[in-house]
């Protein structure tokens, strides 16, 4: 059923009145057609807006009981939308004259006294739709219904913001079977069973909010106080509450209007599929959607010494791309970590191209003489700063919170495994608000199997995948291909020959998953962040 609402005033209560339209009805073979109105906007509260069409659409369903119990198609009155015509799917049926009871949507009615209000509710530009069940009853061929519950009406706005599910909680059900009592002047509903103190309202598409835009959620009457109401998008989102002490009563066919004009809600770095990640207890971070590539023989850059050097870097096109080497080619088009002509996705540690540290990997395993700091975060060396904007590696600690090995944070509970994409192996990392589809929390890469379909919808919850790269130790020394090796900020001393170390984030294939080290000369892969700071 479709609910368009016209036109707007600065009210926070708004009412429905009832509306009637009794025609002649017609009767077709036997195939009775019952005349359906609805409520419609009007000003019967102190504070109305008028305007508001109550549509039926084409093909809206209702169930009705006192016959044959069956469900009636609605076909609107031309010229008059707010009625339709309702005619029984299936067999024919003479109508007799008995007392009748009808309930729209068909989908949610129990029985001819019993209605469900579902949990998960679908908001399309902001009306109400199919969410609002309606009730009636006759004896005879007119069904004028009445709403069966009331609204709260989020009004949320923020430039650049975009939201997609909101979940408002109450200490209350809001949900679940009702019974309907219709002893007096209108219905009334009694919650029963089956329901939860969370409703979710899902957006079709991400909606803007940079300009206010009004969200529905259809709740039992009643009063409440405390609400919670979670604001989100993928991967990341905004608690808010109802002002303290203040109490909100939703009425039977009225709708309560509670609005949030700063949100804080968080706005990711730039287009695209985003999940914000605890990496301490106080910081969380955007993890940018594929890792650092290089290529020397494309473009130039201005290193942060101001020398122009050349080459060009870029983030993967993908989440499970990997540039490999001779012998374990990966995936990316041109890319050879072997080759210094190819685009690349190992490094040296600390080679940002400042200072002389070379990008390249390199084959002379004694290339590197001294490295810088044993922190390099913060610093020129730190691969982000050629994205600019920001970027920057992850240093140890951050790694061990991210992967919930050292200095866990309850956000990141369960929320890594090993993974497959797109036939490249590799590691889940989910953000720490999750509300897509579940995952087996075993390690190993063949744990959770995604093709490119269902890739893409974990990835529009803000799902990140690091994919195994493997490194490289002394050039072409020794490789791992079916391991991570993820570089962090972060120096580890020195090993036994007296070379530098530096610490990485590792996992591997069986399971394992955590910190190790590489020496510096070493290269292993760069997946860079970007911290998420709160508007003010």
């Amino acid at each position: 059923m479709k609910k368009t609402l016209v036109s707007l005033s600065l009210c926070a209560l708004v009412a429905f009145g009832a509306t009637s339209c009794k025609k002649d009805i017609e009767q077709n073979n036997g195939d009775y057609q019952f005349r359906a109105t609805m409520e419609n906007c009007s000003g019967d509260s102190k504070t109305t807006y008028n305007g508001t069409a109550i549509q039926w659409n084409a093909n809206d369903t209702v169930m009705i009981y006192g016959l044959v119990p069956g469900r009636y198609i609605a076909t609107p009155e031309e010229g008059n939308p707010g009625s339709a015509k309702l005619r029984r799917l299936g067999a024919p049926v003479t109508y007799m004259g008995d007392e009748v009871t009808a309930i729209y949507p068909a989908a949610l009615a129990n029985s001819a006294t019993s209605v469900s209000l579902p949990a998960e509710q679908v908001s399309v530009d902001g009306n109400l739709i199919s969410n609002f069940p309606m009730y009636a009853t006759t004896s005879d061929e007119n069904l004028a219904f009445k709403n069966l519950f009331g609204a709260l009406k989020l009004h949320l706005q923020q430039e650049g913001a975009t939201v997609s599910r909101i979940e408002v909680t109450a200490d209350v059900e809001i949900n679940g079977n009702f019974d309907i009592d219709n002893s007096g002047e209108n219905p009334e509903v009694t919650y029963a069973d089956g329901g939860s103190y969370t409703t979710t309202l899902i957006c079709t598409t991400p909606q803007d909010i940079t300009n206010g835009h009004d969200f529905f959620v259809t709740m039992p009457a009643g009063t409440y106080s405390n609400l919670t109401i979670k604001i989100q998008n993928a991967g990341y989102g905004v608690e808010k509450h109802s002002p303290e002490g203040a109490t909100i009563t939703i009425e039977r066919s009225r709708y309560f209007t509670l609005g949030f004009s700063s949100l804080n809600m968080p706005v990711p770095p730039e287009e695209g599929i985003w999940g914000l990640f605890s990496v301490s207890a106080t910081q969380q971070v955007w993890i940018a959607t594929g890792n650092l590539q290089f290529n020397k023989t494309i473009g130039t850059y201005t290193a942060a010494d101001q020398q122009t050097l050349n080459g060009t870097w870029r983030f993967a096109e993908n989440q499970y791309d990997r540039c490999g080497y001779t012998g374990h080619l990966g995936n990316v088009e041109g890319g050879n970590n072997s080759s210094e002509t190819a685009w690349i996705d190992l490094f040296g540690w600390a080679t940002s191209g400042y200072n002389g540290y070379e990008p390249l990997p390199r084959s002379d395993y004694n290339h590197y003489v001294d490295f810088p700091a044993d922190e390099i975060g913060g610093t020129n060396y730190d691969w982000g700063v050629n994205m600019g904007d920001n970027w920057r590696t992850l240093n140890q600690a951050e790694w061990q919170c991210l992967v919930g090995s050292v200095g866990h944070v309850d956000a990141r509970n369960g929320k890594f495994a090993g993974a497959t994409v797109c036939g490249v192996q590799g590691y889940l990392l989910l953000p720490d608000l999750w509300n897509g589809p579940a995952i087996n929390l075993g390690k190993p890469y063949t744990t959770n199997v995604y093709d490119a379909e269902a890739w893409a919808e974990m990835e529009s919850f803000g799902a990140a995948f690091l994919p195994f790269t493997g490194r490289k130790s002394g050039g072409a020394i020794y490789i791992d291909h079916n391991d991570g090796y993820y570089w962090t900020t972060t120096a580890n001393g020195f090993g036994n020959t007296g070379r530098k170390l530096a610490t990485t984030g590792k996992f591997s294939s069986t399971g394992g998953i955590g910190t190790g080290s590489c020496e510096c000369e070493g290269q292993c892969a760069v997946r860079l962040c970007k911290n998420y700071v709160p508007a003010n």
